[in-house]
């Protein structure tokens, strides 16, 4: 009885996929699936799924490699699924849209209530009707269907796990968090702060709810730019190289950070001046999950003996707990990355998965 079931239930599903040229024909259906889903990301959203999608139709190293692609999972006509796909024909393989865009969690979007067993069907008829060899997963949170889903399939093989950080706000107010804090933590802290009042510099932290001008978004990104490639300088192989020249012309053609913190309403830029010059900064989004996830954290070097981008965050957590427009937000994720600065303020791990399903 419980295969006849199965069997019934698959009878009512149906995927369609179609070719997409603008986002914005879709955003309805976007925003019905994912508003009040509790468990969407951040990169989810409506207005990061355009900018991932700007940037593939603007990417010149991208427009003749993948085509875009829409599908959708419907049972008895009424929407439970959708994925955004980028099709690469030469290659036969699919995966989802937002590799490539600092999207740090990649999922398909699907309705509360949605089964493993609806989900599992959905993968299958995406690769039977595209006739795709392989359906790549970059960035999987492991508490997410597709992954329960995945994780039992026997086509299915995972090739990388990578460990994300976060921070628990679960505190009654911002000295409590900071006792929290090892010794060594704290004192570094107070530090930072006293050598620039020793030194006679004024500082100031703004944080920016929503886009930012223009300038200030060019000038955090070359700050960014200029960290990662300190950051960086160390690896010269070959792999390395070609992938950061194909990072390099991406982002001259459409360079998807700037354009996030110039156009995205659902951004969170925090900015610590030294002397009013940017010092630190960090851009993210507010999340449905009493969580805001960064992207980007980076310092500008020359300011780098004050430790600024841990004032800055000092300083955002506080605010955090002091600021009523915060109130419903208790949880900073740092994302990927196992940068020493996450752990000293509390950071907790959690885990994301890359991995491909075969066509059976």
């Amino acid at each position: 009885m419980d295969i006849l079931k199965g069997e019934l239930l698959n009878m009512c599903l149906d995927v369609e996929i179609t070719n997409i040229k603008n986002l914005n024909e879709y955003k309805d259906d976007i925003l019905n699936i994912t508003s009040g889903n509790k468990n969407m990301s951040v990169f989810q959203s409506y207005d990061w799924l355009n900018i991932a999608f700007n940037e593939c139709k603007n990417n010149i190293l991208k427009r003749f490699l993948y085509d875009l692609k829409i599908a959708f999972l419907k049972r008895n006509n009424e929407l439970q699924a959708i994925a955004i796909l980028e099709v690469n024909k030469k290659k036969k393989y699919i995966k989802i849209l937002g590799d490539d865009v600092s999207s740090d969690y990649i999922d398909i979007l699907y309705k509360q209530g949605c089964t493993k067993a609806d989900i599992e069907f959905f993968f299958k008829k995406i690769l039977q009707i595209t006739k795709m060899e392989k359906f790549y997963f970059i960035n999987l949170p492991v508490d997410s269907l597709s992954y329960e889903v995945l994780k039992n399939n026997n086509f299915f093989t995972q090739f990388r796990e990578e460990k994300c950080v976060h921070i628990d706000l679960k505190y009654n107010d911002y000295d409590e968090y900071f006792k929290h804090l090892s010794k060594k933590t704290r004192q570094n802290i107070r530090t930072g702060f006293n050598k620039l009042k020793k030194e006679g510099f004024a500082y100031n932290t703004k944080i920016f709810k929503g886009t930012i001008d223009s300038t200030i978004a060019m000038e955090c990104q070359k700050i960014y730019e200029t960290r990662r490639k300190k950051l960086n300088s160390n690896r010269k192989n070959l792999g390395y190289r070609v992938y950061n020249l194909r990072r390099k012309i991406s982002l001259f053609f459409y360079n998807h950070m700037v354009e996030a913190m110039k156009t995205n309403n659902n951004a969170i830029i925090v900015i610590f001046y030294i002397n009013n010059e940017i010092a630190a900064f960090c851009h993210g989004q507010f999340g449905n999950k009493m969580d805001i996830s960064f992207m980007q954290v980076s310092i500008n070097e020359k300011y780098r003996r004050f430790s600024p981008g841990m004032l800055m965050l000092n300083e955002l957590i506080k605010n955090m707990f002091e600021n009523k427009d915060f109130e419903n937000y208790n949880i900073i994720d740092l994302t990927r990355g196992q940068e020493d600065y996450k752990y000293r303020l509390g950071g907790i791990e959690h885990v994301v998965i890359s991995g491909v399903l075969n066509n059976e």
